[in-house]
């Protein structure tokens, strides 16, 4: 039985959810493991639960334009986002192995996200039509994506926590 891809995209909000929960359940850790070299204001608790929250919905509604409309531009995103979210996980797996303890995020990277990545990808060459070449391309652009997409998303969240305490004080 064949999963199609579509399946598969639209899991992807799903697990980046549980991944980011995953990071943020151990807050201060996850910071000064991977984030320490930010300052305070882009590393804030409001900060990052924003930017998690923000980056989740945003694959979710990338997901479901992918599905909805079959849109090679947004199934391609979605590839994309796969591929980062990929080398995020291999990235905590590495950290964690390099420190020699689990870091936030690395149980339900080895976990889930690295499974769930590759049964996404055998699947792009199953029977998704993208060649290898296809697959090099969009891995790249995914390990692009990931410190563009974090620090984007940082970046609205502290603009988000600006604005909660204006409208506070």
């Amino acid at each position: 039985m064949r999963v199609s891809f579509e399946s598969i995209e639209l899991v992807l909000p799903i697990v980046l959810a549980v991944h980011n929960a995953d990071e943020y359940a151990r807050y201060e850790e996850f910071v000064h493991a991977y984030h320490s070299r930010l300052g305070k204001n882009l590393t804030s608790r409001p900060v990052v639960r924003y930017a998690a929250t923000l980056l989740t919905l945003f694959v979710a509604v990338l997901s479901g334009l992918a599905y909805a409309f079959k849109d090679h531009v947004f199934v391609s995103m979605c590839k994309v986002a796969i591929f980062a979210l990929t080398m995020n996980a291999i990235s905590h797996c590495v950290l964690s192995f390099r420190r020699r303890r689990i870091l936030p995020g690395t149980l339900s990277a080895a976990l889930l996200v690295l499974p769930y990545s590759v049964f996404a990808v055998a699947n792009m060459l199953g029977g998704g039509g993208d060649s290898y070449s296809d697959l090099l391309i969009l891995a790249v652009l995914g390990v692009i994506t990931v410190p563009v997409a974090v620090m984007l998303f940082l970046w609205i969240g502290y603009g988000i926590s600006r604005l909660e305490a204006r409208g506070a004080s």
